[in-house]
């Protein structure tokens, strides 16, 4: 594996994102111990255990999470996405969806830890580290994405070293100075799903616990809450429900939890149905909104899998929980119709449709691009899920 300094890592720190670079870093990186690993994925296959649906998503978030491994290339950085109709890569790229793919395939490492795709996550947070352009150049939301999904692509790391864990803390520090007076973080068109920076502050609180901390998630609750009801966003709601259930667990603040839960029922009202008779059949499981749903609806399904736990873990409100996990379900499935497979490939030459294509997910139900960001969103999707608590039989 090729290496990439540390001294990119200490450029990084030093620079006006960052309040206060960390002590003198290594020259590399140790890669996570390979022995004996955990592997949370592992108990699936007691088969008899699990319900049908969650074997599907296990498939599914072995094919995306595999997808993400081929198109980690040896500079550290992603494919940014194919084209299949015309057997290309895709023009463009962006280090805030790097991050994403980044920490899907972080947290691969930890689901189903093997060595090469640890060795592959360690070098694409180096490489990110190491990356200049949205840090000078990137919109706010871009900023706030990329540090946000940085900081928690290292926190999933089997094992991390420590400095980079100083230099992950740095990023929230960015973050506790990106955030509006009312805890909310700057989200474009482009961008919707900056409340990932909620999760990052609150995923910090337990290595390196801090007032500010708590009081920027209780902040945050409400901001989002009210900028909601002003102005509904599914997916930017979304993207905020995994920091409120990891915020609720970590600070116990009950309006914390309140506010997840009154944000996942207006989701979950606004999900296309079976029984929405005016509804194209292909959107069933997704969501209203301006335009089709495409790859946006694994963010969503990934905070309704987070609001899934939260009531299981949190309340005894079994109706809540039943909607919840079905609304997650819904929405997986139609995540997973976007999946690309060996029966909606085999048009495609072998070779090609095996490196390229199968596991990625398409951007939207008619629209067959490939994004890196887009299938990692559902990987972690998957992931969510998986972790919910709600996978197993009811």
């Amino acid at each position: 594996m090729r290496h990439i300094s540390w001294i990119a890592i200490c450029t990084f720190v030093s620079s006006p994102l960052v309040a206060q670079p960390p002590a003198p870093l290594p020259s590399t990186i140790v890669p996570a111990a390979a022995s004996s690993p955990v592997n949370p994925l592992a108990r699936f296959a007691e088969i008899t255990k699990y319900p049908a649906k969650t074997l599907a998503v296990v498939d599914s978030y072995r094919s995306a999470t595999q997808w993400l491994g081929k198109m980690h290339q040896a500079h550290g950085r992603f494919l940014p996405g194919i084209n299949p109709s015309l057997a290309s890569k895709i023009d463009g790229d962006s280090d805030a969806r790097q991050a994403v793919a980044c920490l899907a395939l972080c947290q691969a490492a930890r689901m189903n830890p093997d060595p090469a795709t640890t060795a592959k996550a360690n070098q694409a947070v180096l490489a990110l580290f190491a990356a200049k352009k949205t840090r000078e150049d990137g919109s706010a939301a871009e900023k706030v994405v990329y540090a946000a999904a940085l900081s928690l692509a290292v926190r999933e790391l089997p094992t991390a070293d420590p400095k980079l864990m100083a230099a992950a803390e740095q990023l929230v520090s960015f973050l506790k100075s990106a955030a509006a007076p009312d805890g909310t973080f700057p989200s474009n068109a482009a961008m919707s799903c900056s409340g990932l920076a909620v999760q990052a502050v609150a995923a910090s609180i337990h290595s390196s616990p801090a007032a500010w901390k708590a009081e920027l998630l209780v902040k945050a609750a409400a901001g989002y809450r009210a900028a909601f009801k002003v102005k509904p966003n599914a997916i930017e709601a979304s993207s905020v429900l995994a920091g409120l259930a990891d915020g609720y667990f970590a600070t116990k603040n009950p309006a914390i939890a309140s506010a997840a839960f009154e944000l996942t029922n207006a989701i979950c009202a606004a999900q296309y149905s079976s029984g929405d008779t005016k509804t194209p059949a292909g959107w069933v499981g997704g969501f209203r909104g301006p335009t089709e749903p495409g790859y946006e609806v694994a963010i969503v399904a990934r905070g309704l899998a987070e609001a899934t736990r939260l009531t299981r873990q949190a309340s005894t409100d079994l109706a809540r929980y039943s909607k919840y996990r079905q609304a997650t379900l819904g929405a997986l499935a139609f995540v997973e119709s976007l999946q690309y497979t060996d029966d909606t490939t085999s048009h495609f030459d072998s070779k090609f449709r095996t490196q390229f294509l199968i596991g990625g997910v398409r951007v939207g139900a008619s629209n067959g691009v490939i994004r890196a960001d887009s299938t990692a969103w559902a990987a972690l999707a998957f992931a969510a899920f998986l972790d919910s608590g709600a996978e197993g039989r009811e």
